[in-house]
Formats: structure tokens, C-alpha cells, sequence
């Protein structure tokens, strides 16, 4: 790959577009690096690349050496000893993961997971991450977990609120549980907190197989979808994408996972959507009429049947008792 070595004017540099590792201006480090700065000037040349944006034609964008820009700014140099490589997104974001993957207590862990995500999303397995950033699988596999977090569980890992110890058991639960655990990882000690996560996911999963459990003893079998809707559903880029994503699948055992559970209905949008009818019911309190009416509706759409053809609801009424 060709290097070109250049002094470029600051007024051409701009910072990257993404921070793995954000610039702390007050940290004794940084400092000492501004004051390095004002004696010898940027001693390592800043990697950067000729931008892609079409608002900063000419210009170009830090790829590694952020700090050193930064600090430059501060002191004011009018100039940015420089390492040019034409970069494509992706080795962009391989070059940043590799140079920060030495800095794990001062990367956003976060952000880092989304990148890496990126990578896994076009194609990188687990091996070949694994390979190209030098670290073993099993710290892979627990990064990309990361992306998992809710909004408010990310933002206190990258705020430091949480230990990485925490986040990872955060990462583990459902999004609806983790919003009601965030505030007890800020508070608890990551050991505790561990424990109590690993016994609300346990008992999350009891759950899930009690209502299997219940849907299929009220005669409602979770694979009653017309084989027409599944064919339709598997052919669906975005539905096929949703559902592996729903579960961060990372390998082909994880990938096959998701499949079965989606097809039995028991993936976690599904879960949620008969969660959510469960707690509908249960706000409502419908009455004898409404209660029939709603069941005609989970009908319709578990077996797929047209409840104003021959017939009609009570058609559709008739063929529930039978098969309960």
C-alpha cells in the first residue's frame, strides 16, 4: 500500500468522523503531550487519507494520531507532518480497532463494538477478527455483545458509570430487562451485579417457556403460521436480517438458532409481541364479547385463516373449540 509523506496545512486536516478513543483535554497525558508538542513539533507523522466527503474536497481525514491532531490544534500549528494512504472505509476502521485494541481502558468499548460489528456485518467471521486485531475469539465474541446494549446501558459504559464487567452482563438480557437493571449497575459491584443478572435472565427464560407452555395447552400451536407466510418471511432480506440480528448471531450455529426460533415463534420479536398483547388484555379488562372478538383476531393471524369467508367468526370460533 503506498505511503506518501507530506506536511499539510491544518486548515486541510479534519478530525476523524468516528472516536474510538475519545480526546480527555484534561488528563495529565494530554498535557504533557501539548507540551511536547510546543518544544519539538508532532514528532510521528498523523495517518491520514484524501477525503471522500464531496463538502471537504481536498482535504484530508485523521485516521490514527487523533490526540496528536488534537493537541496540535491547541498549540496552534500551522502545519501537520503527515502519512498519506488512500484507505477504504473498511481498512479505515480495521487500522482505528487495531491501534485502540492496545488502549482498552481508554476506548469507548461501545463505539468499539459498533465498528467491529460493521466488520462481522460484512462478511468477517469471528476467526478472521480474531486474526486481523490479535486477540483471541472469546474477547471478539464479547465485544460484539456490546452492540447489544440499550441506549441508556451505553452511554453509562462510555461515561465510566459501569464497569466493563457489568456491561457485559448487562449485554446478556433482553432490551426490556435492561432498562430496569441499568441503574443498579451504576450501583452495585460488578461481582453482585453478575449474580443478579445471570438470575433475572434465568428466570426470563423460565418464563418464555411457561408461555410456550401456555399458548400450546389453549390450543394455540406456534408453528399454526400457513407454511405460505413462512416461505414469504424466509425470503425477506430485511425480515431474515432483523431476526439474526435480534439475537447478535456471530456464527453459523448461532444463525440456525435464530432460524428455529423464528419459525416456532419464540425469537424475540415474537416474544415481545405476545408480551405486549398479554399487557394490552390485562390493562383493558375486556369484557366476554371483546375477549371472543380478540381471539377471532390471534386466530386469524396464528392460522391464517380469512374470518369473513364461509362461515365467518363463527367458522373461526367453531374450529378453536375443536382443536381445544
Amino acid at each position: 500500500m503506498e505511503t506518501t509523506l507530506a506536511n499539510i496545512p491544518a486548515d486541510k486536516v479534519y478530525k476523524a468522523r468516528i472516536l474510538l478513543r475519545p480526546v480527555r483535554r484534561t488528563t495529565p497525558e494530554f498535557r504533557e503531550l501539548v507540551e511536547s508538542i510546543k518544544a519539538d513539533h508532532i514528532l510521528q507523522p498523523i495517518l491520514v487519507r484524501p477525503s471522500r466527503l464531496p463538502t471537504k474536497k481536498g482535504m484530508y481525514e485523521v485516521v490514527e494520531g487523533n490526540h496528536r491532531y488534537v493537541a496540535g490544534k491547541e498549540v496552534g500549528l500551522s502545519y501537520y507532518p503527515c502519512q498519506i494512504r488512500d484507505l477504504t472505509d473498511e481498512q479505515v476502521m480495521v487500522i482505528q480497532l487495531k491501534a485502540n485494541a492496545i488502549r482498552p481502558k481508554e476506548t469507548s468499548r461501545y463505539e468499539y463494538a459498533k465498528r467491529l460489528r460493521k466488520l462481522a456485518d460484512g462478511g468477517k467471521s469471528i476467526g478472521e477478527l480474531s486474526a486481523m486485531l490479535d486477540k483471541r475469539p472469546s474477547w471478539i465474541r464479547n465485544t460484539l455483545k456490546l452492540y447489544n446494549l440499550v441506549p441508556a446501558a451505553a452511554e453509562a459504559l462510555n461515561m465510566g458509570l459501569i464497569p466493563l464487567t457489568s456491561a457485559d452482563a448487562l449485554a446478556n438480557l433482553p432490551p426490556e430487562l435492561q432498562e430496569n437493571f441499568v441503574e443498579d449497575a451504576k450501583i452495585m459491584s460488578a461481582r453482585d451485579f453478575v449474580d443478579r443478572a445471570k438470575t433475572a435472565r434465568a428466570e426470563y427464560d423460565a418464563f418464555l417457556l411457561g408461555e410456550q407452555d401456555r399458548l400450546y395447552t389453549k390450543g394455540c400451536s406456534l408453528m399454526r403460521r400457513p407454511i405460505e407466510q413462512i416461505m414469504q418471511e424466509a425470503i425477506d432480506l430485511k425480515q431474515s436480517t432483523a431476526v439474526l440480528r435480534a439475537v447478535n448471531a456471530v456464527s453459523p450455529r448461532d444463525g440456525w438458532q435464530a432460524c428455529l426460533a423464528w419459525i416456532y415463534q419464540v425469537d424475540p420479536e415474537s416474544i415481545a409481541r405476545r408480551q405486549n398483547r398479554k399487557a394490552h388484555i390485562d390493562r383493558k379488562k375486556f369484557s366476554r364479547y371483546e375477549a371472543r372478538t380478540l381471539k377471532r383476531q390471534m386466530l386469524n393471524s396464528l392460522l391464517g385463516i380469512d374470518v369473513q369467508g364461509p362461515g365467518g367468526a363463527n367458522e373461526v370460533e367453531r374450529q378453536s373449540e375443536s382443536e381445544t
